[in-house]
Formats: C-alpha cells, structure tokens, sequence
C-alpha cells in the first residue's frame, strides 16, 4: 500500500510524514523536495533532495523549480530526468518516501513512469502530492495501490494517527 498525503500548503502534511518516521524509527530512500530560501527578487527556488541526506547542497544542479510570484512556476524537467530519475533508482526497503509530487513534474515523463513503477511495486509509498488537478497526480490519485488521505488543520492529528497504525501494520505484515 502507498499512502498520500494531500492538502493547501503548510497545513501539516510533511510535518505528519515526519512524525510517522520518526515514531517509527524508519530511515527512508526516496526524496524530499524543499523550498529554498526567498531571493530579494522575491523569487524562491524549490531543490530535490535524496530523503536521508535533505541538508545537502542547493545549486541548480538539484533545483527543479523557481517560485515566481503568486501562482507562476518555472519548472526545470531535465534535473528530474537526471538527478530524479538517480534518486529513484536506488530506493528500496523499508519505506519509499515522495515528498512532494506535484505539477512541476508534467514535462519529466521518465521520471513519472519511473514512479508509476515504484508505485507498482512491493516496497511502500510514504508521500504528499499537491493538491492539484492534472493527469500525472489523477494517476497516483486514482492507482489501485494508493491510498489518499486529505489533510486540513482540524483533522491532521487524527490523520496522523491513521497514517501511523497503517504504517505499523505495513511493518508487521512484510
């Protein structure tokens, strides 16, 4: 089973994924993707990161995306192409963390079969996708193995405890 979180921004759900880890001493493969630091020019750039090393290096051989204001994103498809499709190549047991999938991925078409893979498989999916409508997040959406759980400031807590008993049976059951 693969469990998504989804949900507005900064409502709780990387912090839930966080907890869960935690609670459950899991070093996961996978990635996180995390914002940079908002440029005088008010731009901000969001990098890919391997999940068990997310303080490494932001330069634009990681960076995926630049936030441009309100609403407009320059994404760049040949880091998940390259580093993405890296990353993804060397997860594995116990946990798969995607942290986060969202629309920035739409012209990285490797990288998406890629994680429709992973998804396929029998190692489970810990993750958050955007709380958008295209094709790529429909299919992670709508996969037989996924499992979605909307995420909002009055229920995050009950989420989170969910999230970890599924998470606890996964552990027990494989």
């Amino acid at each position: 089973m693969n469990i998504f979180l989804r949900g507005i921004p900064q409502v709780g759900k990387s912090t839930i994924i966080n907890k869960i880890l935690e609670a459950c001493n899991i070093i996961p493969s996978g990635f996180r993707t995390l914002s940079g630091q908002r440029q005088a020019d008010g731009f901000s750039h969001v990098y890919l990161h391997f999940a068990n090393n997310p303080s490494s290096v932001e330069s634009t051989a990681n960076r995926v995306g630049t936030r441009m204001g309100k609403g407009n994103c320059k994404s760049y498809p040949a880091v998940f192409e390259g580093l993405g499709i890296e990353i993804l190549s060397k997860v594995g047991p116990p946990l798969i963390l995607m942290d986060e999938i969202g629309f920035m991925e739409n012209d990285a078409l490797n990288y998406q079969n890629r994680i429709l893979e992973i998804l396929a498989g029998d190692i489970p999916v810990l993750g958050v996708i955007k709380a958008k409508e295209t094709s790529f997040l429909s299919k992670i959406s709508n996969h037989p193995k996924s499992v979605i759980f909307d995420v909002d400031i009055e229920n995050r807590e009950a989420v989170y405890q969910q999230v970890l008993l599924l998470r606890r049976e996964q552990a027990i059951n494989t």
